[in-house]
């Protein structure tokens, strides 16, 4: 009788929650469609005028880097590089392979800390400490790009630039308005969208709908998403 009543509980319990996921999965779908609606609205309006696009694009963005700023002042774990960059549909593990046709040593970009998105992901807060107070042009000393120690992807067609290493520095470039990195790893996201999309909540394949991955950073899907109409419309953002 109380193993009856025990496995009762627990499928009242699992199907409250397996509906609350529903209707969770229902409200991203719906924010999904109107942030992506709104980007065409304004691709529509501006024609080929990219500034109006690429600001509603890094203001997107910029919520996820600030909500990883606040994360490292408050002491809470920091998601690291690899889970804004399977946010972003990069390096999901059916789709692992680096394939792009922009990456290599006969490329580079120049990122300006203060035009460009970059997210980094900075954990440490004695590391950060440490930077801010010395880095920056109030402190005699400007930062300055370490090819070594600064490591990055760019994502186009968005123009957006995912940081793996280098995070305590570049984000006090970031915060002082200061500073360039150089990068030759880019990545196109025209190449997967064939392959994959996102529906609010998780990546799937297109071919059979297979969930591939549930996003931690909301915007940074909706991001993807708005380079698939990049794409259509043959812009590039950076």
């Amino acid at each position: 009788m109380f193993n009856f009543l025990e496995r009762k509980r627990n499928k009242i319990i699992d199907d409250i929650y397996k509906k609350e996921e529903l209707e969770k999965e229902k409200e991203n779908a719906i924010k999904l469609e109107s942030i992506i609606d709104l980007a065409k609205k304004i691709i529509k309006e501006e024609g080929r005028n990219l500034l109006p696009i690429k600001v509603y694009i890094d203001s997107i963005g910029e919520s996820v880097r600030q909500r990883y700023i606040l994360k490292l002042y408050c002491g809470e774990k920091v998601i690291m590089a690899a889970d804004l960059f399977e946010d972003l549909g990069f390096r999901l593990k059916k789709y692992f392979s680096e394939d792009t046709s922009r990456e290599g040593d006969e490329y580079e970009y120049e990122i300006c800390l203060n035009k460009h998105l970059i997210i980094p992901a900075a954990w440490n807060k004695d590391r950060f400490v440490s930077n801010v107070t010395k880095i920056g042009r109030d402190c005699n000393n400007p930062f300055s790009y370490d090819f070594i120690n600064h490591m990055s992807y760019l994502f186009f067609p968005i123009g957006i630039v995912i940081l793996y290493n280098g995070n305590h520095s570049v984000l006090t470039g970031i915060l002082k308005n200061e500073g360039k990195i150089k990068t030759n790893n880019a990545f196109d996201l025209r190449n997967k969208y064939n392959q994959i999309r996102f529906d609010g909540t998780y990546y799937r394949e297109i071919e059979t709908d297979e969930i591939l991955h549930k996003v931690k950073n909301f915007e940074l899907g909706a991001i993807f998403e708005i380079g698939r109409v990049l794409a259509e419309n043959n812009i590039d953002l950076f």
